[in-house]
């Protein structure tokens, strides 16, 4: 069952939320004055109060519109949000870059495009979602864990050789 947890700052802004609506309310009905500030507290207290739901449906969103990664013994495959399927098998696997762009931090600036022989086929793999493929990916005999390190520290468009069969 999914409970309400509060971070120590969500707890403050809440208490403090409430200590002015009250005060706002009590001078509202005694003076009929500090209406906007006591409707501005009293939404903050709302949201405040809310902010845990609010959290978990967001990231529930972002959880649904982020590409997926899977692979086994046979193939790559990168399900996308849009529910496009790009594969590649690992008998077909013969080149793996990495492209980067000029475009972050606050869109995806780095890419691993996984291709076959005549770059004809494959699949484009998004950097934060190469996380779990990555460690089998260094498994393949001559990959360049120096262009890995080269390419993520590298802010501007280019591309990096990381394995070639």
């Amino acid at each position: 069952m999914w409970h309400w947890s509060y971070s120590r700052g969500t707890l403050l802004a809440l208490a403090t939320s409430l200590v002015f609506t009250a005060f706002g309310l009590y001078v509202v009905i005694t003076s009929g004055e500090l209406v906007w500030p006591t409707i501005f507290f009293g939404a903050c207290t709302v949201i405040a109060l809310f902010e845990p739901l609010l959290n978990r449906l967001t990231e529930a969103r972002l959880a649904a519109a982020r590409d997926r990664v899977e692979f086994d013994d046979t193939e790559i495959r990168r399900r996308m949000a849009n529910g496009k399927v790009e594969s590649i098998t690992w008998d077909e696997l013969a080149a793996i870059d990495i492209v980067t762009t000029d475009q972050g931090p606050h869109t995806e600036d780095v890419f691993w495009v996984l291709m076959n022989h005549d770059r004809s086929r494959g699949c484009a793999i998004p950097g934060e979602s190469v996380t779990d493929l990555l460690p089998r990916l260094q498994q393949l005999p001559g990959f360049d864990n120096g262009a890995v390190i080269q390419a993520m520290g590298t802010t501007s468009n280019a591309r990096f050789a990381v394995w070639r069969r």
